[in-house]
């Protein structure tokens, strides 16, 4: 079990890496999805202790799900591929100048009047379109379990480094589905509005 190894400062998982200390719990959560660990897994100072938002926590922690399924773990990882994680862009970040007006922000047509570049809107310099603040993020890949969608990569990337033979898949309407293992659970929030899925044939229905 190696998930302490998604919350590490160079680590490229969406998660704080600030840790927050419950009960005998250390958790990581970005909303999306939480991480909780045995505090006695975990070597690390950097957590604190979690005072807002503990009740909450607590229920979806503590909470008794009705449905609970063991997979293969290894058979689920190669259902999901490899984790892609994120790529640095060419363009690191910084501020491209337009080619199309070379940086004048306004071309000039076949009567020799000059207008906006359209291009550039005129603004002579633009960030680049194929990345997010200099990162180009995976395209998500969208599988179906307990009469869901989730992210796929999402989930590769969170299960990479673990080596458990068995884990447990818990559902219950209207929660986090949980992913359980020696030590660990994952809580993850299913994504909306999506209607193309693979669907891993062993935990299908949330019956």
């Amino acid at each position: 079990m190696n998930l302490i190894k998604l919350l590490e400062p160079n680590s490229q998982i969406d998660l704080p890496k600030q840790l927050w200390l419950y009960n005998d719990k250390v958790i990581a959560t970005n909303g999306f999805a939480m991480i909780v660990i045995n505090a006695g897994k975990v070597d690390c100072v950097n957590i604190s202790p979690l005072n807002i938002y503990s009740g909450q926590l607590s229920e979806i922690i503590n909470h008794e799900y009705s449905v609970v399924k063991k997979i293969d773990l290894q058979d689920f990882k190669k259902f999901l591929g490899e984790p892609q994680y994120l790529k640095e862009c060419d363009c690191k970040n910084v501020v491209q100048k337009c080619p199309e007006c070379d940086g004048k922000g306004v071309v000039e047509c076949n009567l020799g009047e000059e207008h906006d570049c359209k291009e550039c809107d005129g603004g002579a310099e633009y960030y680049c379109d194929k990345c997010d603040g200099g990162w180009i993020k995976p395209k998500p890949r969208y599988i179906g379990i307990f009469d869901a969608a989730f992210n796929g990569n999402v989930l590769a990337q969170y299960l990479a480094d673990i080596h458990d033979t068995d884990v447990f898949v818990s559902c219950d309407g209207g929660k986090p589905v949980k992913f359980s293992g020696n030590g660990w659970d994952i809580f993850i929030m299913p994504v909306k509005d999506v209607k193309q899925v693979s669907k891993y044939d062993q935990i299908v229905s949330c019956k």
